[in-house]
């Protein structure tokens, strides 16, 4: 699993700007077209990212459906793992 720092300079470098981390401990950014989500695991210098998840920026959180089994997004791995997907799908 790779650091959190690791993670976070990884997506700043890739896209320019600062890492958004909301009130739940979730940190966020915008990729193309997508928005990459993921959390930390622990604190500190040991912190781990896990929990990467994309989805499309028209359909963030709004189609939701907590009843049933879908989610208009996709869980990845890693950092590198979404990136490839989105440059190769969702560009």
């Amino acid at each position: 699993m790779a650091t959190l720092k690791n993670t976070i300079a990884k997506a700043e470098k890739l896209t320019g700007t600062k890492i958004v981390k909301d009130e739940y401990n979730q940190y966020s950014f915008i990729y193309k077209t997508r928005i990459i989500t993921f959390y930390a695991n622990g604190t500190g210098e040991n912190a781990e990212s896990h929990c990467f998840y994309s989805e499309s920026l028209t359909n963030r959180r709004t189609t939701d459906d907590r009843y049933s089994d879908y989610f208009p997004g996709i869980f990845h791995d890693n950092l590198g793992q979404a990136i490839r997907f989105i440059d190769k799908y969702r560009s």
